[in-house]
């Protein structure tokens, strides 16, 4: 998380951290989400201070998704930067260059991926510039013991 952070700050830029957020995201119950939604407004966290509170309420799901384990890159960003920045086929994507390789330590391709699959994904990896660690996990890797009957 360190990697993304310091990646996108500018340390010149004294709004800085009004533009990009990053954080873990937090996993609660639906009772806890409820909570605090019944707590707050949408004024109560979008005024006043440097919008982190707003950028705090989506950096939250339910525990049901905390196999995820995720990390949220998010930009408030507006005007002409943020015009050149979606994506002109998938308008719901916003555009963000980064290096791969100062960003990410290592690739795991899905374990349940044949042979075949496996050597697209790391080319595929391989074509977006990345050069750093690429294999296929072996979270379903085991090799078999016998069992002694007695």
């Amino acid at each position: 998380m360190r990697k993304l952070v310091s990646y996108h700050r500018d340390e010149n830029d004294r709004f800085a951290p009004l533009v990009y957020f990053v954080g873990r995201v937090k996993y609660l119950s639906t009772a806890t989400i409820e909570e605090f939604l019944g707590k707050h407004s949408f004024q109560d966290l979008a005024c006043g201070g440097q919008s982190d509170r707003f950028a705090q309420t989506l950096l939250m799901k339910r525990e049901a998704f905390s196999h995820e384990e995720e990390i949220r890159l998010l930009a408030n960003v507006t005007g002409v930067d943020c015009a050149k920045r979606i994506d002109p086929i998938n308008e719901d994507l916003f555009r963000l260059p980064i290096d791969p390789n100062a960003l990410i330590d290592e690739v795991l391709v899905d374990p349940r991926l044949t042979e075949v699959q496996t050597h697209y994904m790391i080319a595929e990896v391989r074509r977006c510039g990345y050069m750093g660690v690429v294999k296929q996990s072996e979270l379903y890797r085991f090799t078999p013991r016998p069992i002694r009957f007695y």
